[in-house]
């Protein structure tokens, strides 16, 4: 049934069948399908990553990012990130962030929201400087949670370029983390107008 002489809707039906009888079981030929010219079928596939239980279909979907096509991969990473299950999976997400292609790059970003931790902030500092991308890191900086985060983002905006700096004290305050508090007194006080205004 999963035939290209099928409709769309009869493939994507048995597809879901066979993912739901298989679950982690079923990664391969959930990945194979992301990379499908059928949009039905895509959008069945990206369904199955979020739904297929377990944190070893997780570590398995990794281990398939490097071989997908930028548009595959951009869409998986956005699926992996609505699973929420970022165990094992930061470290290689915080390196997609500086990838080649524009659209891993932005996807990367965006799941480090849901994917990220500390070890993620000075990547999400550092896309600041990406226009493209910037508000997108600043909405994950924002998002991001996890022990050492905000001491992370502290550390961020004590020192090196003003601007970026600036960014981060806003981050802080979006976030309303009250341990920034004394660094944004301070900086209130402080010769450089951008870090006065952003305090």
């Amino acid at each position: 049934l999963l035939d290209g002489n099928y409709p769309s809707p009869v493939r994507a039906g048995a597809f879901r069948e066979i993912v739901y009888a298989q679950k982690e079981q079923a990664v391969s030929l959930i990945v194979q399908t992301l990379d499908s010219n059928d949009k039905l079928m895509n959008r069945a596939a990206l369904a199955a990553v979020v739904s297929v239980p377990g944190h070893a279909a997780t570590a398995a979907f990794a281990r398939q990012l490097a071989a997908l096509t930028p548009e595959a991969k951009a869409a998986l990473l956005g699926a992996l990130a609505a699973r929420g299950d970022a165990e094992g999976l930061t470290a290689l997400v915080n390196k997609l962030v500086v990838d080649d292609n524009a659209a891993i790059r932005e996807a990367a970003i965006k799941a480090l929201a849901r994917l990220g931790n500390a070890s993620s902030v000075p990547v999400l500092a550092a896309a600041l400087k990406d226009t493209a991308n910037s508000a997108l890191a600043i909405r994950a900086l924002v998002e991001l949670r996890g022990e050492g985060v905000a001491e992370s983002l502290i550390q961020q905006a004590e020192s090196g370029d003003a601007a970026l700096r600036a960014n981060v004290l806003g981050v802080l305050s979006d976030r309303k983390q009250i341990a920034a508090l004394p660094l944004a007194r301070k900086l209130a006080n402080g010769d450089d107008a951008k870090l006065r205004k952003a305090a």
